[in-house]
């Protein structure tokens, strides 16, 4: 699977799900989240992702994070 990244769904700001990011760069996007939502994405920054908010569905698909660059801050 590709490189993914912790990203928050508008609608539910209690989960952090993951998606694959268009590009590094990019921190709003229209895309889809692993489980399967479709919406406006936008990144969590590092220091917000909580293990405790991972979306099951997300997290128990097989992943690998993207690499340490993450964009302007």
């Amino acid at each position: 699977m590709a490189d993914l990244i912790w990203v928050w769904d508008p609608t539910d700001d209690q989960l952090q799900h993951l998606a694959a990011p268009p590009d590094d760069i990019q921190l709003r996007w229209d895309g889809e989240t692993v489980c399967g939502i479709e919406d406006k994405l936008w990144r969590v920054s590092w220091e917000n992702v909580d293990n405790a908010k991972a979306c099951v569905a997300c997290a128990h698909k097989p992943f690998t994070l993207a690499g340490d660059h993450r964009g302007p801050p």
